[in-house]
């Protein structure tokens, strides 16, 4: 690893920590088998490059509220719909060096758990009882099944 790399990564280290945190908390999943699957795209590595990015730039623009860890897992929990969806409808057999969930749990296990991750981010955005986020989740939710 390079000595940026290195310092870069330090200096966000708390911040990974606790959006890795955020996300293992806030799944509240209702089943063993849905955290087992979430958790199989959830927690496979990647480098929660857009939680990170969403938790500075709010730093940057001084946004001084508790949710801002919360406002970043929703994008995450998200973006894991859609690659639970999308490597069934591609095909797709590996993510991230691992077996597609779909080649391991079944097409509809995969398909209602990317389900629940996005219906788990609307309701994330739906307790910040703040219309502007839950509108906001909303239509990338809608942008993105039209896509």
């Amino acid at each position: 690893m390079t000595e940026l790399k290195e310092r870069i990564l330090a200096q966000v280290e708390p911040d990974l920590l606790q959006i890795n945190k955020a996300l293992a908390e806030n799944l509240d999943p209702k089943t063993a088998l849905v955290e087992k699957v979430a958790g199989h795209i959830l927690f496979a590595g990647g480098k929660r490059l857009r939680p990170l990015l969403m938790v500075l730039g709010a730093r940057l623009c001084n946004y001084q509220h508790n949710d801002i860890f919360t406002c970043a897992i929703m994008g995450e929990y998200l973006h894991a719909a859609t690659l639970l969806h999308d490597d069934l409808i591609d095909g797709g057999e590996l993510r991230r060096g691992r077996p597609a969930a779909h080649t391991v749990y079944g097409p509809e296990i995969a398909v209602l758990t990317g389900d629940f991750l996005l219906a788990r981010a609307i309701q994330m955005a739906a307790q910040t009882q703040n219309i502007a986020v839950v509108q906001t989740i909303t239509a990338i939710t809608e942008a993105m099944s039209i896509g």
